[in-house]
């Protein structure tokens, strides 16, 4: 709970139950002995201020009880021989300084002892050291009724003193103790003990100072520190007893502070790395690593060059490919292939006589590798052809077994886990980050769920939204940004008081709808003591009021050299940034940095535009020139996970509020958002969102890429080649393209549902991203079985079957290497550590395996009846509807005829290919 750790800075405050001793009282001496009562100036409410009595007396021998107090809390005030010390404190001063040394204790003493001990050494010194008439001076007395034991009687108490400290003493405690951490602030405990100083502008002076001063709160009374060495003027002596280094132990038994709060305590010395600069030159002004690129490009375009024009024109050939359906003349023709493969000289054409003396090749003229990739070879083409075969004689029962079980497979998608976390995205599940995530999330509550408003100032004479100059109490002349104009402020506020004031709607387990606001989601820090929501904005500052904002007080002592001064909400804001942890009994306008949740708001949370372009974060930045706000809405999270019904519940709610947020954000910056503000926001939901909706964006893009396929597979594959409407429609391919298409859409989605089935879960980027890989790959096979068809005429011997499975058994290898080369490279990309690129990989390898096994059977089905259409003369889509037997066939079709009579030999001619 921070605030119950900020505001009793009387870590050190509240311990002042101190006594005082007058000028006349003899050296060696005590000023004060117990408490006495209340301080009479204060209402007889007053619990704070509560004064020693005065003692002039030498110190008086403690108990065995005060003893065993003093050995635990100032230890270095017992004898060492064990004997009972005489001390200037009483019962209960020992008592109350160690009740108040326990919350101190709980912040620094585990962290760092050394700081506690040196921290404590100061306080315990000025209450009980049996000399203290030595270096604390009684500057005020005041009278008044006791009250305990001495109730009833007129007391002289204690009201001022002075504490003659030596500098020595005061900045070695300090150096023990600046840089010991505190967490909960994101700062030092120096954020918290240097009052308006904050950590950044603390010095041992002002530490010592602030918690001396009545007028931080928390002090009984005013305590005046003096700094010096030897003795004063009169005859006091500057209090120097031993301090301890943090990176010591203070006693035995006790731990050293350590690396974190003591960079003394760091014995690894930390290696120095210097940047090495990538550029480098060869000569003065110029780079090596262009000039060696140049002289690679000018060597390889001269190699490129005097090949092409040294090297004489290839001796042409051209091998005729016999695709017989025996498997005799199958392995002559592959053995041919490779024989000639392994020629070194030029090869024959077909066309040219061959040497009857040459003995043909065989088996055994083949090494062993190659003799098994031919008996491969003929083997694959053996099984296709076969199939090729059977799927043309039976083409309707191949087609409904083939679709039927694709559908099965696409069932899958009704179990289909889409997953939009960014973390279940990118974050390996093995890495130790999100191991330890895990853990964390399933034992604990995850971190929270921000929603942020960025709003940038855009200046603007007319609205008056500029930098303007102001004098600070200490006459430094600062410039402050235009997010600091009270116009800017005030509508930053009025948008945060309408965020607060959203409202959501969810449906509960009894199936009724419920208003929730906020306060239902948010986070609450200190709840149930404070229900506030946490949220980190510049206005915290003002407790998010706006009355507070304009107030003002005047102070005729109030700046440097004790000059008038009228303290406004600029001067607050200086102070709060300096220290966020500000209490209102230490600010000038008498109000808490602290939220209204009870927290500190940091200004690197809530400001931005304060730090220099092209530089890191400065050690001391300037806030005040800050340009924009972040207001940052926390809001409780909970494992995603879980089962548990508050977590899913809770979650539930939390997005939906979410997108309350971003629905009234949109609409707001469309018709209230002021001219002079710029915005930008999100939510913990934003990503998920902006993939779903990217996502969903696609789909037109994908169904207008299918049908721009679908018409360019249509008119490609035609061999319509004249303006006959009835040689048209008979040689169009309409059907068989959309079959082709629909056939890779079910490739898709039955991919999906057998990962589904399996329980991988899948990403939005496979429905991006496989429609499109695969719709190409699949268009490509389909294109060499059609082609293929067409340009491989049907033997004599053949029957329709037969033609449809040489074709197959020819080209369906050629796919199944590819096919499985293909789908082999995907599956290795799910060896991935990343959850999205392994879904995307076995996704992608499993749709183009199916596709494959689609278009050897299913679409080799539906080409044996297109063709047997084509046979019948009958038109395509309207396939009741015959047109005339004695038309003749358009032949290769005009597009064929470009590429092969004009494309093709401009693109050989050799002033082109060079």
């Amino acid at each position: 709970m921070i605030s119950k750790i900020i505001l009793p800075t009387a870590w050190f405050l509240l311990i002042f139950s101190h006594s005082t001793w007058s000028a006349s009282v003899p050296p060696g001496q005590c000023i004060w002995h117990d408490r006495c009562g209340p301080d009479p100036d204060y209402p007889p409410s007053d619990s704070q201020h509560y004064l020693m009595c005065q003692y002039d007396g030498p110190a008086r021998q403690v108990t065995q009880e005060m003893a065993l107090i003093v050995q635990d809390i100032c230890p270095h005030l017992s004898n060492k021989d064990g004997s009972l010390p005489s001390l200037c404190c009483s019962l209960n001063q020992l008592q109350d300084m160690k009740k108040n040394f326990e919350l101190p204790a709980g912040l620094i003493a585990q962290t760092c002892p050394t700081c506690y001990y040196n921290f404590r050494k100061n306080f315990c010194d000025l209450t009980c050291h049996p000399h203290q008439s030595e270096f604390v001076r009684v500057d005020g007395v005041v009278h008044g009724l006791g009250d305990g034991e001495y109730a009833g009687e007129n007391k002289t108490m204690v009201k001022a003193v002075t504490y003659h400290v030596s500098e020595e003493f005061n900045t070695r405690t300090y150096e023990s103790c600046k840089n010991v951490q505190f967490p909960s602030t994101s700062d030092t405990v120096m954020g918290l003990l240097c009052g308006p100083h904050g950590s950044k502008d603390c010095t041992a002076k002002r530490w010592f100072d602030y918690m001396g001063s009545i007028t931080n709160g928390y002090s009984p009374f005013q305590i005046n520190y003096d700094y010096g060495s030897g003795h004063t003027p009169d005859n006091y002596t500057y209090h120097n007893p031993p301090v301890t280094p943090c990176q010591m132990s203070p006693q035995p038994g006790v731990a050293a502070c350590g690396c974190a709060d003591c960079p003394q305590a760091c014995k690894i010395n930390i290696p120095q790395f210097i940047t090495q600069d990538v550029n480098w030159q060869i000569f003065p002004g110029v780079d090596g690593l262009g000039f060696f690129m140049f002289i690679i490009f000018f060597v390889g375009t001269v190699i490129f060059i005097t090949i092409l024009c040294v090297v004489g024109r290839r001796n042409k050939f051209k091998i005729n490919l016999v695709h017989p359906v025996n498997e005799e003349s199958v392995t002559k023709n592959v053995v041919q292939e490779i024989s000639l493969n392994q020629r070194n000289g030029s090869y024959q054409s077909s066309n040219q006589p061959s040497n009857p003396e040459v003995k043909p090749p065989s088996l055994d003229d083949l090494n062993f590798l190659d003799r098994l990739g031919a008996k491969l070879e003929t083997k694959m083409t053996r099984l296709f052809t076969w199939w090729g075969t059977v799927a043309a004689t039976h083409p309707i029962p191949v087609i409904i077994i083939s679709t039927g079980m694709a559908i099965v497979l696409s069932t899958g998608i009704l179990y289909l886990q889409v997953t939009t976390n960014p973390i279940e995205l990118w974050a390996s599940p093995t890495s130790r980050s999100r191991v330890e995530k895990d853990f964390f999330d399933s034992n604990f509550r995850p971190f929270y769920r921000t929603s942020q408003v960025i709003i940038h100032a855009k200046e603007m004479d007319e609205y008056n939204i500029t930098r303007f100059n102001f004098t600070d109490h200490l006459r430094n002349n600062l410039e402050m940004g235009p997010i600091f104009q009270k116009t800017f402020l005030k509508e930053v506020l009025k948008l945060q008081k309408k965020i607060e004031s959203l409202e959501f709607v969810y449906k509960e387990e009894d199936d009724m709808d419920y208003k929730y606001n906020l306060k239902t989601v948010c986070n609450k820090p200190l709840s149930p003591e404070i229900e506030e929501c946490n949220i980190q904005n510049v206005l915290a500052y003002w407790q998010d009021d706006e009355e507070l904002l304009d107030a003002e007080k005047y102070d005729p002592v109030g700046s440097d050299g004790d000059l008038p001064r009228t303290w406004n909400y600029l001067d607050h804001f200086l102070a709060c940034a300096n220290n966020p942890t500000l209490t209102s009994e230490s600010d000038k306008l008498n109000i808490r940095c602290m939220a209204r949740w009870g927290g500190p708001v940091q200004p690197y949370y809530c400001l931005g535009g304060f730090i220099p372009k092209d530089t890191s974060f400065p050690e001391n930045p300037d806030y005040h020139q800050a340009d924009a706000v972040v207001m940052t809405i926390i809001l409780n999270n909970y494992d995603s996970q879980s089962e548990e019904e508050e977590d899913v519940k809770g979650l539930e709610r939390a997005m939906a509020w979410e997108k309350t947020f971003i629905e009234f954000m949109l609409e707001w910056e469309e018709k209230e958002k002021p001219i002079y503000m710029d915005i930008a926001f999100n939510s913990e939901r934003s990503i998920e969102d902006e993939l779903e909706k990217e996502t969903y964006g696609d789909i037109m893009t994908i169904v207008l890429s299918y049908i721009i396929m679908f018409v360019y597979i249509t008119f490609t594959l035609g061999q319509a080649g004249s303006c006959s409407f009835s040689t048209f429609m008979i040689e169009s391919k309409v059907t068989l393209g959309l079959g082709g298409v629909l056939i890779v859409l079910l490739s898709v989605t039955a991919s999906i549902g057998v990962f589904a089935f399996v329980g991988v879960p899948a990403t939005l980027i496979i429905f991006e991203i496989i429609p499109f890989l695969v719709l190409a790959i699949g268009v490509d096979n389909i294109f060499i079985l059609v082609q293929t068809y067409q340009r491989e005429p049907r033997k004599d011997d053949e029957s329709h079957a037969e033609h449809v499975g040489r074709i197959v058994g020819e080209v369906a290898p050629s796919m199944l290497v590819s096919s499985i080369s293909e789908s082999t490279c995907f599956f290795l990309g799910a060896l991935s550590d990343m959850p999205a690129v392994q879904a995307f990989a076995l996704y992608a390898g499993m749709a183009i395996m199916l596709d494959f096994l689609m278009q050897i059977t299913c679409f080799v089905s539906l080409l044996s009846l297109d063709i047997s259409r084509e046979e019948n003369r009958r038109f395509d889509i309207l396939c009741c509807l015959k047109g005339d037997k004695n038309e003749e066939s358009s032949g290769d079709g005009m597009i064929y005829n470009f590429f092969k009579h004009y494309y093709g030999p401009f693109l050989m001619k050799k002033w082109v290919r060079a």
